[in-house]
């Protein structure tokens, strides 16, 4: 799974765009916030929360940590829209 999460975020630091609408390993359409949004977790180093938003999302849930994370506010806006956006593509 890192060794994917890795080669994913490789592709959109080369990606000179930036991030649009990717798939995750469960076929899904990731939408530009949930992965701008597992990128941040990622590049904080909170890999296994970035798997399971990821993960989350993938089925169309809304994603909350379990435990309260020392994230900075941006990063929990990302979370909250793309939760909205999980909730968006379901409905």
């Amino acid at each position: 799974m890192k060794q994917y999460r890795l080669a994913r975020m490789l592709s959109v630091l080369s990606n000179s765009t930036g991030p649009a609408n990717r798939i995750d390993r469960g076929g899904s359409i990731m939408t530009s916030y949930q992965d701008k949004a597992v990128w941040e977790l990622c590049r904080q180093g909170f890999h296994g929360v970035a798997a399971e938003a990821e993960e989350a999302w993938s089925k169309g849930e809304d994603y909350a940590p379990e435990e309260p994370l020392p994230l900075a506010r941006g990063i929990m806006e990302l979370i909250r829209i793309a939760n909205w956006e999980s909730q968006a593509q379901t409905a």
